[in-house]
């Protein structure tokens, strides 16, 4: 899952940005829509919608919302106006969500630009888009502008009644500058300092479209199956239910009717490509259940709890998303309306299963189990079946009851857990997140005044000291910048904080920009939980974004990540989700795991990088076992190019030949070789780029 933790605030003012041009001619992206609100200047004159609220929440995000019930082709539409128009505006870019059935919603709708443009099928920007979740697009706008202004921009029904939704729309003005060149950057890399084994599973991602494929063409060794749904899933159905993602409907996962088919298919295209699976095992007490011939079923049906706030008009008219028409939360549902009871005997059930399809852990089948998603939020991703915030004591028990049935199925598998989603879960049980009484946490004070996370791995410890029954083989957590990164905003402001925010995983000087206004300081932090309350486990971190996947800020970024992730000790990491096949950070993972399309990279033990400044340009070095090579990855965050000077220490007789990949706006390439002496290469670091380096 995805989500943006906050105070909860509701703002009904507009954004104070302004949509000025450019002056300096250098290219900058403008927000029309972020964070919840218009940017001013900025009008929202969509028409004949069924939506009542120009906005909607999804995925805990504030977002525009189009319910084209109404007419026939071009009847409806969602616009968004400017009052000054845009005379150069470059690209278009926007998060779309689309529902259940992605493909057929795409179709329906058609883009305009207004009178003298040309307008442009949605499908064609994005043929292939994702089911159940937010695909970037962008588009560029010179070939349908006629070199007429930007005013007006339309997302209208060319057919159908689709329904969707709208986050992060931004316009890129100006261009065509020769970008500046900065000052001269100095790297040193000494091969015999802090060397220290790179965990290969750090290159992990959560694919499960063209998934074979994907894992290949990444060269990734490690998939994980997880998300929202995944808490809901009923083995046996091959169902689960979407909850807050998409009107908490139960639906089939596949036409199969076998168990588990979902499952087995992306275990098996895992094992097609060489990669480990990660397998989630629901611990929520309900899980989907089907209608007749496999039918959805709604939890919170409109006919039998009355109007409410949004319904599934194109797909399922009579799911409602549990919220009164007057903003009120519909209570007292019956879970029994699109779920069934479920405990950990059922769960035992897919575990043995997916041992008789694939053998134990040990013989090669399933690796990794794990222990539910994001369990203190499921009073609000899951109010439908468990509207209570989990206690400390509940989630304890549930790791308990369910560690002690994966043991019993495949006692060689690897449990992993708490699988917590952020800063507020790392130290607030559910109770107390849905108390939000935070100076004086109930849940937390009944536990001595223990942070919740720290205090599971001690009762985790105690649970094996007493009962001999190991809870946890790996300490996961779920980690998403909090200050609007995660998304495709990449306005000069935003590109700065992506490439300073990485600090969060890694400083402990650093204190997060968000409402956390803390060091997190994240991998440390972990490491010293494990070290003091449960000795010997691995770490993990399992889900993870900083977005701008279609633009070379978000490669940078994720370069770097994955730099710090090696350079840190971090045992297993999976991105979610797999970046766009393609995008520049789906490269950025090339980079480092299939530079020459041979399955060469980046080495796979750490050695000391140390550059002046992270925030502009950062540095990790590793040697590589295959050829003896001395790897360098230098990653550019900087929108000017920077002169390099690569100091090389304790490697070889300090002269010799490199190659060279590289990554930036313009693509990914070999470049030639260069020839260094004296224990030094010069070369010159492209804007927004990431270099690997190959020293022979």
């Amino acid at each position: 899952m995805r989500l943006c933790f906050r105070p909860l605030l509701f703002v009904t003012g507009l954004l104070a940005v302004s949509l000025a041009q450019s002056a300096t001619g250098t290219v900058d992206s403008h927000p029309l829509f972020s964070r919840g609100q218009l940017s001013s200047g900025v009008n929202n004159w969509s028409w004949n919608l069924c939506n009542t609220s120009p906005t909607a929440v999804v995925r805990g995000l504030t977002v525009l919302a189009f319910d084209e019930c109404r007419g026939g082709a071009w009847s409806a539409g969602g616009q968004l106006y400017l009052n000054t128009p845009l005379t150069s505006a470059v690209s278009l870019t926007f998060d779309i969500y689309l529902g259940m059935q992605a493909a057929a919603t795409a179709q329906e709708i058609g883009m305009s630009f207004g009178a003298g443009t040309q307008g442009v099928a949605l499908s064609s920007l994005l043929p292939k888009p994702r089911n159940n979740a937010w695909n970037t697009v962008t588009v560029t706008l010179a070939p349908l502008m006629n070199g007429l202004p930007v005013q007006q921009i339309m997302w209208m029904n060319s057919s159908g009644h689709p329904k969707f939704y709208l986050n992060n729309v931004f316009l890129t003005v100006g261009g065509g500058s020769v970008p500046p060149s900065g000052s001269a950057v100095s790297v040193s890399v000494d091969a015999t300092a802090q060397v220290h084994p790179i965990s290969p599973l750090i290159y992990g991602v959560a694919a499960t479209t063209d998934t074979a494929q994907v894992m290949k063409a990444l060269n990734s060794p490690i998939n994980r199956w997880g998300g929202n749904a995944s808490s809901s899933y009923n083995w046996q159905l091959d169902a689960t239910n979407h909850a807050q993602d998409w009107f908490y409907e139960s639906i089939a996962m596949s036409g199969a009717t076998a168990p588990a088919s979902f499952v087995k298919d992306f275990v098996s295209a895992n094992q097609q490509a060489g990669a480990a699976s990660m397998v989630t095992v629901p611990m929520l007490p309900w899980v989907a259940k089907l209608g007749p011939n496999r039918g959805k079923l709604a939890s919170f049906s409109v006919s039998k709890y009355g109007p409410q706030q949004f319904t599934d008009a194109q797909w399922m008219p009579d799911a409602g998303n549990g919220v009164h028409v007057n903003g009120s939360l519909v209570a007292g549902n019956d879970p029994n309306d699109a779920n069934v009871p479920s405990n950990e005997s059922f769960q035992q059930g897919l575990v043995s299963t997916l041992v008789q399809q694939f053998g134990t852990a040990a013989s090669g089948g399933v690796r990794y189990y794990l222990l539910d998603n994001e369990v203190s939020i499921w009073h609000s991703t899951h109010r439908d079946v468990h509207p209570q915030g989990a206690g400390m004591d509940e989630v304890l028990e549930a790791m308990t009851r369910y560690a002690r049935a994966i043991r019993a199925a495949d006692p060689g598998a690897q449990i992993v857990g708490p699988e917590e989603w952020g800063w507020a879960a790392y130290l607030f049980s559910g109770k107390d997140q849905q108390a939000q009484n935070w100076s004086a946490p109930p849940d937390k004070l009944a536990h001595g005044g223990m942070d919740y996370v720290p205090w599971l791995l001690q009762q985790a410890t105690r649970v094996q000291q007493s009962t001999g029954l190991k809870l946890l083989d790996v300490f996961s957590l779920h980690y998403y910048p909090q200050s609007g990164e995660y998304s495709s905003d990449t306005s000069a402001a935003m590109q700065a904080l992506r490439n300073q925010s990485t600090r969060s995983l890694w400083d402990p000087n650093y204190k997060d920009k968000s409402w956390i206004a803390d060091k997190v300081m994240l991998i440390p932090r972990m490491k010293a939980w494990v070290q003091q309350y449960a000795p010997g486990l691995k770490l993990a971190l399992t889900e993870y974004s900083w977005g701008a996947d279609n633009h070379i800020n978000g490669a940078t970024t994720q370069a770097d990540i994955l730099g710090i992730l090696g350079r840190e000790g971090l045992d297993i990491a999976t991105r979610w989700e797999a970046p766009p096949t393609g995008s520049p950070t789906f490269k950025a993972f090339q980079i480092y795991r299939n530079a020459d399309g041979q399955k060469h990279g980046f080495g796979e033990t750490s050695v000391q990088a140390t550059a002046p400044n992270p925030d502009q340009v950062s540095a990790f070095a590793a040697l590589r076992a295959s050829d003896k090579a001395l790897t360098v990855m230098v990653v550019n965050k900087d929108t000017a190019s920077h002169p390099l000077k690569l100091h090389l220490a304790h490697f070889g007789s300090g002269a010799g030949g490199s190659q060279r990949w590289q990554l930036t706006s313009n693509g990914f390439s070999a470049l030639g070789a260069l020839s260094y002496s004296g224990g030094a290469v010069s070369d010159t670091l492209p804007p927004q780029s990431v270099t690997l380096y190959v020293l022979h």
